[in-house]
């Protein structure tokens, strides 16, 4: 069997109004595979409510266009919308889902039968970047409780749980599917995540050209332009611990919004978390040998902290994010760093309340 996607891109961008103009409901090209969407793909809304789902098969023989439709509720659901010429290669669809989405070719007015894909949203997609406390190093591996949450890996969508290790190699919780069930309970609308952090990075190794970078970088890439409603940054630990300096780390920084925003297409919002709690397991062993610990740990927390809310400039899009240096001690920490069921909890309600204020 042949492979037609390339024929098929590039008559829908080319003509990208072209109407399928149907006459009959059987005899056309034979779809067989569906490229995208993907099963539990949650695609970005915009600010009318409404997100541009990417179409791509592969047909059994070329197609004059091809035409797309949502149905709710899933199979034999009724049809949220009607068929719709799939132009410059997605259709528009309401926020909201999971959708059945139902796909087929036309050749000469005549329509093949249509392949389906379930579970397709419209809603909020958020990017994670940063170090442990934003990856699955958490006490205890959290799930959603909502099944329109869900997690992407780079390869697959699918319902939130950790941890996720073909990610990183953390083994326990993170905040995001807790914060993902509030997030919905709230907008009533798909929740993704996209996570990327990796546990004990600091900010050199985010830079232009490292594994972490070009990770995140792929990412927003596949998602593409305006495919995510904001990366989440949550870093500073790692270099608390070995005293970057400030103002390196401030550009350090800055190079990294910079370069994530070229690979995602747009000025994408930037939340950057307050964080520079090295942990008492730090200042118990490490930091205790140095006989100014104190004063060095200090110095070093307000160089970071300061650079954070620094690069903070809201007309930029670039917003403060959570403040979890507020979550200390055996209340809220495991093993004096790393969060317990509480501290994720609280993790997660610090960031509620900063998305939910940013976003109307």
């Amino acid at each position: 069997m042949k492979n037609f996607i390339a024929p098929l891109l590039l008559l829908l961008a080319v003509t990208p109004a072209l109407a399928c103009n149907v006459t009959q409901s059987s005899g056309g090209p034979v779809v067989a595979k569906i490229l995208s969407p993907q099963p539990f793909r949650v695609f970005q809304r915009n600010h009318k409510n409404v997100g541009r789902i990417a179409v791509t098969i592969q047909s059994s023989s070329p197609a004059d266009c091809i035409e797309a439709r949502l149905l709710r509720g899933g199979f034999f659901g009724s049809a949220l919308t009607p068929w719709t010429t799939v132009s410059s290669g997605a259709i528009d669809a309401p926020a909201g889902g999971w959708y059945q989405m139902e796909i087929r070719a036309v050749k000469n007015g005549a329509a093949g039968a249509p392949a389906t894909v379930d579970n397709v949203g419209v809603g909020e997609v958020f990017v994670i970047g940063g170090q442990s406390n934003a990856s699955f190093f958490g006490r205890r591996p959290q799930q959603s409780r909502s099944n329109n949450v869900v997690f992407f890996d780079g390869q697959t969508w699918s319902q939130c749980r950790d941890p996720l290790t073909t990610v990183d190699t953390g083994k326990g919780g993170s905040p995001w599917c807790l914060l993902g069930d509030e997030l919905e309970r709230k907008w009533n609308v798909p929740i993704a995540f996209v996570p990327t952090a990796v546990g004990g990075s600091s900010m050199g190794q985010w830079q232009p050209g490292t594994p972490n970078l070009e990770r995140m970088k792929q990412r927003l890439s596949f998602l593409q332009a305006e495919g995510a409603r904001a990366i989440l940054w949550h870093q500073g630990e790692t270099d608390v611990m070995v005293n970057t300096a400030g103002d390196q780390y401030e550009s350090q920084l800055r190079t990294l919004i910079q370069d994530s925003r070229k690979a995602a297409g747009f000025d994408i919002p930037f939340f950057v978390a307050e964080v520079t709690y090295p942990g008492t397991g730090f200042t118990n062993t490490t930091c205790a040998k140095r006989s100014d610990c104190k004063a060095f740990l200090a110095e070093s927390r307000r160089q970071i902290l300061a650079a954070q809310r620094d690069v903070v400039q809201p007309n930029l899009n670039i917003f403060t994010g959570s403040k979890s240096d507020e979550l200390t001690g055996d209340q809220y920490r495991w093993d004096g760093i790393h969060m317990n069921e509480a501290g994720l909890q609280a993790h997660a309600e610090q960031w509620l309340a900063v998305l939910a204020g940013a976003i109307k």
